[in-house]
């Protein structure tokens, strides 16, 4: 135990190249913290990361709300205890401040309900859908993650058919010519984009998609999105999928035809898919 102590305090006064401010679970404490993060530490520390950390002779948990403080002059600043692995993003930490002034709550509150129960450590990519048999042979496929800037080719023939084309998606599509590719697959966090941003992916994916090719899109389903979070995140979080019908609705009204819904056979995404005529 005396080893931790002293280990600990080595770490305290040891120097630091970054200052973080937390914000701790103590709900009384309305008031965030400086603290500096241990040089010798190799993790993400960002915005809404999870972190254990002394105050007032205690050792309690917060998340890192700025994560890029000036240092104050003559301060003699503790560093963090020990990462607690990822938290809510950083627009969720936003939400947070906000929500606890619209309802004069603790922060802590809505922070602790979107955030993990356990120590997640890393986090897994958004399902790839650029490799679907949505196209006949000879056509452009494309598979695109609205969430990150990459997007999926598949050009057939081709020993290997993938190729990555670091773009934002929204601004690839908007590039192609018309009727260019033979297929659209809109996968992984597509639930995240509000309903503008789903109305116009939708009206391009179908534009630049030819005559007899399909746009698919894989959602979440509702209920296993709902039974994964406590029911303040519900509330709170943006981002609840569609209904697979909604989805149907709005790709008819993108100008497709011939859309289907096909439920899953296990797992929790569905697929949504038309056909796209001119």
């Amino acid at each position: 135990m005396a080893g931790k102590e002293q280990e600990a305090a080595r770490d305290a006064k040891a120097p630091a190249t970054r200052t973080v401010r937390v914000r701790t679970e103590v709900a009384a404490v309305g008031k965030s913290f400086d603290y500096l993060v241990p040089p010798g530490w190799d993790h993400d520390v960002r915005v809404g990361t999870r972190v254990r950390v002394p105050l007032h002779g205690r050792s309690v948990r917060g998340w890192v709300v700025d994560a890029d403080v000036s240092a104050s002059e003559g301060v003699e600043l503790l560093a963090l205890k020990s990462w607690l692995g990822w938290g809510p993003p950083e627009g969720v930490v936003a939400l947070a401040d906000w929500a606890a002034w619209r309802w004069a709550g603790p922060a802590s509150f809505f922070l602790h309900a979107a955030s993990p129960e356990t120590v997640v450590r890393t986090l897994p990519r958004a399902p790839v859908a650029g490799a679907l048999p949505v196209a006949g042979a000879g056509g452009v496929a494309f598979g695109l993650d609205p969430a990150g800037p990459a997007t999926m080719v598949r050009r057939p023939p081709s020993a290997d058919p993938i190729d990555l084309v670091l773009e934002e998606v929204g601004d690839h599509l908007t590039s192609l010519r018309s009727g260019s590719v033979a297929g659209v697959v809109l996968a992984g966090c597509v639930d995240r984009l509000d309903l503008a941003e789903k109305v116009v992916l939708l009206r391009e994916a179908v534009r630049v998609t030819a005559s007899g090719g399909s746009v698919v899109v894989l959602a979440s389903d509702q209920e296993a999105w709902d039974r994964a979070l406590a029911p303040p995140a519900r509330d709170l979080l943006p981002g609840r999928p569609f209904h697979p019908e909604t989805w149907m609705l709005l790709l008819e009204r993108a100008g497709a035809r011939a859309v289907e819904w096909h439920r899953p056979e296990r797992g929790s995404v569905h697929a949504v898919v038309a056909e796209v005529e001119r």
